[in-house]
C-alpha cells in the first residue's frame, strides 16, 4: 500500500508525519546535491565523460522542457519522478518479496524439508537486495537512454561501407574542377599571338615555340599525375579519418551508458536505503525532486554559460 494513513508502513499521505519525512529527505538530497555541483565545477576536468553525459542529458531534456515555466517544470518533476519512485521502491520491492517467497516455498523449502536444513532465510540481504534490484534495474533504462540506438549503428554502419567511394568522388570532382581551370588556362596562352619574327630569324623562332610548348605539356602532364596520386591519397586519408572519428563517437557512447548505468543504480539504490530508513515514501520523493530540479538548472545554467562564452570568443575574433 502507498498511500495509507497508517505510520511506518512505507507509503505516504497528508500527515505531519509525512511532512516530517520529507523534511528529511531534504537531508538526505544534500549528498545528491553535492556530488551534482562536484561533477560540474574543475575537479571533474580528468573525468571529460561526466560533461558529455551531462551535456547529452541536457539535450535529453530540452525536448521536453523547452518552453516550460519554473511551476510548470515542477509539475512535470512530480508527475514524472513519482510514477518511478512507485515503480522503483514499493512495487519492485513487493514482486521482489513475492518471487522471493515464491522461491522459498517451491523450492528451498521442499530441499530443506528432505535434507532436515529448516527454515531458510536470507537475512540482513533481505533488505538490501530490493533497492540494489531497482537501482540496477533504473541503470538499465538510463543506459537504454544514453546508448547508441539501433538506427544510429545502421546509418553509421552504411556510411563506414561507402566512406572510400565518397571521397573517391569528392576529390575526383575536385580534381576535374582543377583540370578544366588548367586547361583554359593552357588554351589562353596557346592562343596568344607571337610577337612578329625579325628577318632571317624564322626557323630560330619556330623552333623555340615548339620546343617550349612540349615542355610546357610533359610538365602538364607530370603535374597531372601527381595530382591524380595526391588525391588518392587525401581520399584514403579523409575516410581513415572518418571511421576514426565515428569510432570515437561510438565507444565515447558506451562510456556515457556505462557511466549513466552506474551513476543511476547508486542513486536509485540511495534512494532505497532513504525509504527503509525512513519508513515513508516522502523522504526518497523529496530527495529525488531536488536531485532532479538541481541535475536541470545546472545543465541549463552549463549551456547558457558556453553559449556566452562562444559569442564573446567569436566576436573578439572578429574585432
Amino acid at each position: 500500500v502507498v498511500f495509507c494513513p497508517p505510520r511506518h508502513s512505507g507509503g505516504m499521505w497528508l500527515d505531519t508525519f509525512t511532512l516530517d519525512a520529507m523534511g528529511r529527505g531534504v537531508l538526505y538530497a544534500l549528498p545528491l546535491l553535492a556530488c551534482s555541483v562536484a561533477s560540474r565545477t574543475p575537479l571533474s576536468r580528468p573525468v571529460p565523460v561526466l560533461r558529455e553525459m551531462h551535456e547529452l542529458q541536457h539535450d535529453l531534456l530540452k525536448h521536453f522542457t523547452a518552453d516550460m515555466t519554473v511551476v510548470q517544470r515542477g509539475i512535470w518533476l512530480v508527475f514524472v519522478l513519482l510514477p518511478g519512485l512507485l515503480l522503483l521502491l514499493p512495487t519492485s520491492k513487493a514482486v521482489l518479496v513475492w518471487a522471493g517467497a515464491f522461491i522459498q516455498q517451491a523450492l528451498l523449502q521442499t530441499w530443506s524439508d528432505k535434507l532436515s536444513i529448516g527454515h531458510v532465510s536470507l537475512g540482513p540481504a533481505g533488505l538490501v537486495l530490493p533497492p540494489v534490484l531497482s537501482g540496477c534495474m533504473a541503470g538499465v533504462a538510463a543506459a537504454c537512454c544514453f546508448n547508441v540506438r539501433p538506427k544510429q549503428v545502421e546509418v553509421v554502419r552504411d556510411a563506414l561501407r561507402s566512406a572510400d567511394a565518397y571521397f573517391r568522388l569528392t576529390q575526383a570532382e575536385a580534381a576535374g574542377t582543377a583540370a578544366a581551370a588548367r586547361s583554359s588556362s593552357k588554351a589562353q596562352r596557346s592562343s596568344r599571338p607571337l610577337p612578329p619574327p625579325a628577318a632571317g630569324a624564322m626557323p630560330t623562332m619556330f623552333a623555340t615555340s615548339t620546343l617550349a610548348d612540349g615542355l610546357t605539356s610533359s610538365y602538364d602532364e607530370e603535374e597531372e599525375e601527381q595530382q591524380e596520386v595526391a588525391a588518392t591519397s587525401s581520399s584514403q586519408a579523409a575516410a581513415d579519418a572518418f571511421r576514426t572519428v565515428s569510432m570515437v563517437w561510438f565507444l565515447s557512447r558506451r562510456r556515457v551508458a556505462r557511466l549513466a548505468y552506474i551513476l543511476t543504480s547508486l542513486n536509485v539504490a540511495y534512494l532505497g536505503v532513504v525509504w527503509h530508513a525512513t519508513g515513508n515514501l516522502g523522504a526518497p520523493a523529496a530527495a529525488a525532486f531536488l536531485h532532479a530540479a538541481a541535475e536541470m538548472w545546472l545543465g541549463e545554467w552549463r549551456a547558457r554559460w558556453q553559449s556566452v562564452n562562444s559569442q564573446i570568443k567569436g566576436s573578439s575574433a572578429r574585432q
